[in-house]
C-alpha cells in the first residue's frame, strides 16, 4: 500500500481517468493490487491498468532527460503537470506560462493552465483561461469543467449549472459532473434536484463516500432521517477518515 505517493494514470477501463491531453498526473492515497483510490473523489477505487508512479525525483529525471534537447511547448506542458503533481504551483506556472508563448493556439494549455489557477484558488484568473481555451475549441470539456468549478466555488451557481449541464448533456455517464451539479442544487437549497443527481452518481460510481456524505444532508435537509443515516453510514464505510470534513467541502 502506498500512501501520499503521486501516480499518473494512462488507462482506466478504457479511458484516461483525467481528461487531460497528456494523461493529468493525480495525488493518490492507497494502492492495492490493481485499484487505487485518488484524491479526484468522483473516481473511488478505479482499476488501473498502467500506473507510473510520480515522486518528487521525477522532475529531476525528466530535466535531465530534456537538458540537452531543449524544450518545445510540449516539454514545458508535461513539466509544468509533473510539477502541479508535486505541490509547485510556482514552478507549474512558469512551465505553463513558457508553453503558451511558444504556442497560443493549443485550448489544452490554457485548460491546464486554468486548472492550477483553480488549485491556488484564483478563481478570476482560472475563468479567464477556460474562456480562453473555449474561444478556441468549444469542446474542450476540460475548460467547462475546471470554469463550472470555478463558478461553484464562486457561488455563481446559476452559471456553474449551465456548464455542468453542458458536461452531463456530452457525458452523462460521467459521474463525476452528477455529482458537483447535485452540489449546486444543494447549496441553492433545491433538493429535488439535488436528490436526483447525487443518486445518479452514485448509481454509476458507487464508491465515493462524497456523495454519500452530500445526499445524506439531502435527506436531512428533507426530514428522512433514517435514508441519511444510511448514507452516513455507507460513506463512513468507504473512508472513516473523511467522515467531520466531507461535508464541509460541498
Amino acid at each position: 500500500m502506498i500512501r501520499n505517493s503521486v501516480a499518473r494514470v494512462r488507462n482506466c477501463d478504457g479511458k484516461t481517468v483525467m481528461r487531460l491531453e497528456f494523461g493529468f498526473p493525480l495525488l493518490v492515497d492507497q494502492v492495492e493490487g490493481n485499484r487505487l483510490w485518488c484524491n479526484f473523489s468522483s473516481y473511488g477505487w478505479v482499476h488501473v491498468r498502467d500506473v507510473e508512479l510520480i515522486t518528487p525525483k521525477s522532475l529531476q529525471i525528466f530535466d535531465r532527460r530534456y537538458r540537452f534537447r531543449g524544450r518545445d511547448w510540449r516539454t514545458h506542458h508535461v513539466r509544468g503537470q509533473l510539477a502541479l503533481a508535486l505541490g509547485n504551483n510556482d514552478a507549474a506556472l512558469l512551465d505553463l506560462d513558457m508553453a503558451i508563448r511558444g504556442c497560443q493556439t493549443f485550448s489544452g494549455l490554457y485548460a491546464t493552465r486554468a486548472s492550477i489557477w483553480l488549485t491556488m484558488q484564483n478563481y478570476d484568473e482560472c475563468i479567464r483561461d477556460c474562456n480562453r481555451a473555449l474561444a478556441i475549441n468549444p469542446r474542450n470539456d476540460n475548460a467547462y469543467y475546471y470554469r463550472a468549478l470555478a463558478f461553484k466555488d464562486t457561488h455563481q451557481h446559476e452559471l456553474a449549472i449551465a456548464d455542468l449541464n453542458h458536461l452531463i448533456d456530452k457525458n452523462p455517464r460521467d459521474a463525476l459532473f452528477w455529482y458537483y451539479r447535485g452540489c449546486v442544487y444543494l447549496r441553492l437549497g433545491e433538493f429535488s434536484a439535488a436528490l436526483t443527481d447525487l443518486s445518479n452518481s452514485i448509481d454509476l460510481h458507487p464508491t465515493n463516500p462524497y456523495c454519500f456524505f452530500a445526499r445524506a444532508e439531502v435527506y436531512s435537509q428533507m426530514k428522512q432521517p433514517d435514508a441519511s443515516a444510511n448514507d452516513l453510514q455507507a460513506a463512513y464505510a468507504l473512508r472513516p477518515d473523511l467522515m467531520t470534513t466531507a461535508v464541509e467541502q460541498q
